[in-house]
């Protein structure tokens, strides 16, 4: 992926350890503080709370990485297009959490980054035509 250099590269194997400890992406997804935490007892939902649990470290490399992606011109008109229909703030947490599922099927299957496997055939292809 483009932006992942030798020390955000490090930082995001030795902050994980074992990927195989991660039962879904949403798991390492919370790990790695992309996600919220909800508040909830007894099927009520009482808003969020916990925003310091999991890695501060991996929350920053993925902060960097998301901003080193959009080097990559589908990339940033991806990212650009989550702006535009959710908001700045959404749209960046959006695009983070879709880097951090895409890290950790790469980690787990011991694959590089594959743009189809992110995007999708379809919307890869759609997306390629809207930038070129």
């Amino acid at each position: 992926m483009k932006g992942i250099g030798d020390i955000l590269g490090m930082t995001l194997v030795y902050e994980t350890h074992d990927i195989q400890r991660f039962k879904t992406p949403g798991d390492y997804a919370s790990y790695c503080r992309v996600v919220k935490c909800k508040k909830e007892s007894a099927g009520k939902s009482y808003g969020y709370s916990g925003t310091k649990m999991g890695n501060p470290n991996l929350k920053w490399a993925f902060g960097e990485i998301a901003m080193l992606a959009k080097s990559d011109p589908v990339m940033k008109f991806f990212a650009d297009e989550l702006d535009q229909r959710h908001g700045k703030r959404k749209g960046r947490s959006i695009f983070i959490h879709k880097i951090c599922r895409a890290i950790y099927f790469m980690l787990l299957r011991k694959k590089p980054f594959d743009p189809i496997d992110f995007f999708g055939r379809e919307k890869y292809e759609r997306l390629t035509k809207k930038v070129h």
